[in-house]
């Protein structure tokens, strides 16, 4: 997956995989082989738009099969391919229907289905759900998973703004900001230990809370300090080696937060705003002057105005340098 804001560079970087942008620097490597300078219709790839680009006057057989006839497949085996990707997808019944005919999640099977017949080992997706209500998007979220794993060894490159999205599909995620891959990781990773700043606070809803403050030694315990909040960081995993008294920023997830905490320190807080979601309950507060936000069980019973005490688990915290953003 290729997550990040508008604008930071992933439909770019996905038309050069394709070949539909030259590339002033770098190679691009397909299967072993260098395409860098091959027309797109000689890298072997299958592109979903989030437009889908079907040919309106075609039924849905003749969008699939274009392409093939184009590339004068013989005539039998454009049957095959095509009966393979329909059975695959579930489209069947649709097949002399045009695209006016079908619904948005039919005319995105439809599109797919139009990239695997070229039976091809890479597929490039371009933010194709963004056009679907969330419903439907959970829908095929979850065939499309299922598709890459019936696929076997099939390679999906697909960009998207979407966080959910990304960390239930992708088996990597590169997270992209200001044209620049801020990680590539597994999304446990990605969710859990961010490398960075931008990282922690764009994957995440609500976002990571932030503090503002500075690292200490005192006593020879290291902890993070702030006006009205000393938190300990003893026992957490230093990726560097911060110095006393250095600009530092604490974070941690609202789902991390615990609530009348056994051990550690106790943070007060009174609760400002409760919103009941169902399967789980946010709470919104404010922690060493700072808004604040708690996710709890959605059988949580808490009222606005209770007074709170969180802890913040050490091994759940992150910690980043204030002024480069990179991961301490």
């Amino acid at each position: 997956m290729l997550l990040g804001p508008s604008g930071c560079g992933k439909s770019t970087l996905l038309n050069a995989v394709a070949g539909l942008l030259d590339i002033t620097g770098g190679q691009v490597w397909i299967g072993g082989k260098n395409v860098t300078w091959e027309e797109p219709k000689d890298r072997g790839i299958g592109m979903v738009f989030q437009s889908y680009a079907l040919y309106p006057r075609m039924s849905v057989e003749g969008n699939l099969s274009f392409g093939l006839k184009m590339a004068k497949v013989p005539k039998d085996e454009i049957a095959r391919r095509i009966k393979a990707a329909a059975e695959l997808l579930h489209i069947e019944p649709l097949m002399k229907r045009r695209p006016f005919e079908l619904s948005g999640g039919q005319r995105q099977r439809v599109a797919i289905g139009r990239a695997l017949v070229r039976q091809t080992n890479v597929f490039l997706f371009d933010e194709p759900h963004s056009n679907l209500d969330a419903a439907l998007r959970t829908t095929l979220r979850v065939e499309l998973k299922r598709l890459h794993r019936e696929l076997g060894n099939s390679t999906m490159i697909y960009v998207t703004h979407d966080q959910i999205e990304a960390l239930t599909l992708a088996d990597r995620i590169a997270v992209m900001h200001g044209g620049l891959i801020q990680q590539l990781d597994a999304p446990r990773n990605i969710y859990h230990k961010p490398a960075n700043r931008f990282v922690a606070g764009f994957v995440g809803s609500p976002s990571m809370n932030f503090f503002t403050g500075q690292f200490s030694a005192n006593g020879g315990e290291p902890s993070f300090e702030v006006t009205g909040m000393r938190q300990s960081l003893n026992g957490y995993e230093f990726k560097g080696t911060p110095q006393p008294g250095q600009p530092v920023t604490l974070g941690i997830r609202p789902e991390h937060v615990q609530l009348r905490p056994n051990g550690g320190t106790a943070h007060a807080a009174t609760a400002d705003l409760i919103e009941p979601m169902g399967a789980e309950t946010l709470v919104w507060t404010k922690v060493a002057g700072e808004p604040f936000s708690v996710r709890l069980d959605g059988d949580a019973s808490l009222s606005a105005g209770d007074d709170l005490e969180l802890g913040f688990p050490v091994d759940r915290l992150s910690l980043f340098d204030s002024e480069s953003g990179v991961r301490l």
